[in-house]
């Protein structure tokens, strides 16, 4: 088996930063969303966590809610012959809130030939 793509998707309230590492601490990446981009309108915290505002849940389609409505996600390869995939809470608005939890659903697929 080659490589294969884990996508994570922010759930629950959708603001929270994750690392993706492989065996030995290698980093992958970060997932990313609104609030990491330059500042604009909708990269305001309020915009997507002000009263009522995006909180896509952890059901089953709440991945796609994350995706689609300004959620954080990202796509990462993962290299043919790695035996360890961390993912690591890097950052949450939520934090300044006294939560000291995170949710994120994923999903492997294999890429597809070139």
């Amino acid at each position: 088996m080659g490589d294969i793509l884990l996508t994570i998707a922010d759930n629950w309230s959708p603001a929270e930063v994750f690392e993706v590492y492989v065996d030995h601490g290698q980093l992958l990446g970060k997932t990313h969303g609104p609030l990491t981009c330059p500042e604009n309108e909708m990269s305001n915290r309020e915009h997507l966590l002000g009263l009522k505002k995006l909180a896509v849940g952890i059901d089953a389609p709440s991945p796609y809610v994350s995706i689609s409505h300004g959620g954080f996600w990202g796509t990462f390869r993962i290299p043919a012959g790695t035996n360890v995939i961390t993912v690591r809470l890097a950052d949450a608005i939520e934090l300044d809130w006294g939560w000291w939890y995170a949710f994120f659903a994923h999903r492997l697929d294999e890429p597809c030939s070139s």
